[in-house]
C-alpha cells in the first residue's frame, strides 16, 4: 500500500522538502499513508480529524499543502475544507469505495485519487529520495497558549531515537506494540517506525476502541502485547480495570 502511494505521490510532484497532510481515522491505512509519503521522499503533516474545520483549513493554508491523504470516512470533511484552498489540488483516498461517487459540484478542480488510480502502481520499494537532513514530518503544538506552532523534524534525529530505544530496551521480534498515541503526537513516530524497524509488530487501536480502557486492557491480555508507549495519564486510565484481571492485586 505504501509503495503504491509513494508512486502516485511522486508522479504528482512530491519530493524532498515537499509536504503532504494526513487526515485519517485510526487504521492500517493511516500507517501506510505516512510510510508512503516518506517513501516518496516528502514529509508528512498529521492533522487530527476531530479538529475544527477552520483550524485545519488555516494549518493547510499556512503550509501551502497541495496534497492531503484521507480515508473515506473523512473525505467529505476534507473535501469541504479544500474548496477554500486553491493550493490544495489532490485528495488521495486509498480506501474509497469506487462504487460511491462524490457530488460533482464538490470536486471542482481537485483530483481525487482512489484505489482505481493506485492499483497500477508498482508494489516494489521505490529508490530512496530523501537524505538524513531532509524534513521527515511537521507536528503542530496544541495551540493551548495561542496559535499552534509547527515543529519541524528531519530524518537523522528520528533514526537516532529509534536506534537508541530499540538497543536500550532490546526491542525486536516478536514484540508487539499497542498503538494508542495520536498521529499528531510525537510518540507516534517511534510507535510506527521504531517497532517496525525492529522487526516487531504494530497493533493499531481503532478510533472507537481507544476511548474504552476496558477494551484496551482486553487487547493487551488477549493479543500478546509487550510494548505500551504513552503519556502516564493514558496508562493510568487502565489501572481501575487491573483488579478484574486474574493475578493482579486490587490497585491501592
Amino acid at each position: 500500500r505504501s509503495n503504491r502511494l509513494a508512486g502516485v505521490l511522486r508522479k504528482r510532484g512530491l519530493k524532498p522538502g515537499g509536504l503532504a497532510a494526513v487526515i485519517m481515522d485510526r487504521s492500517n491505512h493511516m500507517v501506510a499513508a505516512v510510510m508512503g509519503i516518506l517513501k516518496a521522499g516528502g514529509a508528512y503533516v498529521p492533522l487530527e480529524p476531530y479538529l475544527p474545520d477552520e483550524r485545519i483549513r488555516k494549518l493547510l493554508e499556512s503550509l501551502h499543502i497541495e496534497t492531503v491523504l484521507v480515508n473515506e470516512g473523512q473525505l467529505h470533511k476534507v473535501n469541504r475544507i479544500s474548496q477554500t484552498l486553491p493550493c490544495l489540488t489532490h485528495l488521495v483516498c486509498p480506501d474509497k469505495n469506487p462504487a460511491v461517487e462524490l457530488e460533482t459540484d464538490l470536486l471542482k478542480d481537485k483530483e481525487l485519487i482512489g484505489p482505481v488510480e493506485l492499483e497500477p502502481e508498482l508494489v516494489t520499494n521505490p529508490m530512496p529520495a530523501a537524505k538524513a537532513g531532509d524534513i521527515s514530518y511537521i507536528i503542530f503544538t496544541s495551540g493551548s497558549t495561542g496559535t499552534p506552532k509547527g515543529v519541524v523534524e528531519t530524518h537523522r534525529p528520528v533514526i537516532n531515537v529509534i536506534e537508541w530505544v530499540n538497543k536500550t530496551f532490546g526491542v525486536g521480534y516478536p514484540d508487539k506494540l499497542l498503538f494508542v498515541a495520536s498521529l499528531g503526537f510525537d510518540l507516534s513516530v517511534y510507535d510506527i517506525f521504531g517497532i517496525l524497524a525492529s522487526g516487531g509488530c504494530l497493533r493499531v487501536v481503532g478510533t472507537e476502541d481507544i476511548k474504552d480502557p476496558g477494551t484496551l486492557l482486553d487487547i493487551i491480555m488477549e493479543e500478546g502485547i509487550t510494548f505500551w508507549d504513552s503519556a502516564p495519564a493514558a496508562l493510568q486510565q487502565l489501572v481501575p480495570f487491573l483488579s478484574e484481571v486474574a493475578g493482579y492485586p486490587e490497585p491501592s
